[in-house]
């Protein structure tokens, strides 16, 4: 039996009245660092995001989200130049800025928070949107897995006439029937499923005190 824990999942929308958008600079991009495991059973991940939109990935110690960790920035976005992780696996039809895969410790819950925020202007309207999940598994040794993050493109958060958009993320596991593989969606997370208190502080820095 497959052990799951949602932690929490979430889209909020801030809405800012304005007549006016001020533009910066752009920092300069710092490609993540992520540590692969150097002992004991791993699973072969591959972390993917859908979207355009710069989506961060930050990892956790432990389901009260101890020593935060950014691992991976994703986007299909093809003007940035990041290093290739590549393990072989089967139905990786992504660019490799929108995916990574790579060796995960096994037989413990990987906990991460994936995050993507951005501003978007609607006639004299300004928002922010801002897709996070919250994500923990215990994935097999030996295994094979796709985490997908979902998240409307830039094109449709700008030009949708509603306020609704995706927000989402999914677990995929590969398996090799007869020698050919095959991809089974393990696990679609919502936005409105169960969550908990160990990581608001992370998820909510601004309710704080």
């Amino acid at each position: 039996m497959k052990k799951f824990h949602i932690l929490s999942g979430m889209v909020a929308i801030s809405l800012i009245m304005s007549s006016c958008v001020t533009t910066k600079k752009k920092s300069a991009y710092v490609e993540p660092t992520y540590e692969e495991p150097l002992s004991g059973p791993v699973s072969k991940v591959r972390f993917v995001t859908t979207t355009d939109n710069l989506t961060n990935i930050y990892q956790y110690d432990d389901r009260k989200c101890t020593n935060e960790k950014q691992i991976f920035s994703l986007t299909r976005n093809h003007t940035y130049n990041t290093t290739k992780r590549n393990l072989g696996m089967p139905f990786n039809n992504y660019n490799n800025n929108s995916a990574k895969e790579v060796y995960v410790q096994a037989g413990t819950e990987t906990v991460s928070r994936f995050s993507s925020i951005v501003n978007v202007r609607k006639g004299r309207m300004n928002f922010k949107y801002n897709c996070q999940h919250m994500f923990g598994y215990e994935f097999k040794e030996g295994k094979e897995y796709e985490v997908r993050f979902i998240m409307s493109s830039l094109d449709t958060l700008h030009n949708s006439k509603s306020f609704k958009y995706r927000c989402g993320l999914e677990l995929y596991g590969i398996e090799y029937a007869s020698g050919e593989p095959q991809m089974e969606l393990l696990k679609s997370f919502k936005p409105e499923d169960l969550n908990t208190r160990g990581c608001n502080r992370v998820m909510y820095p601004e309710f704080q005190k």
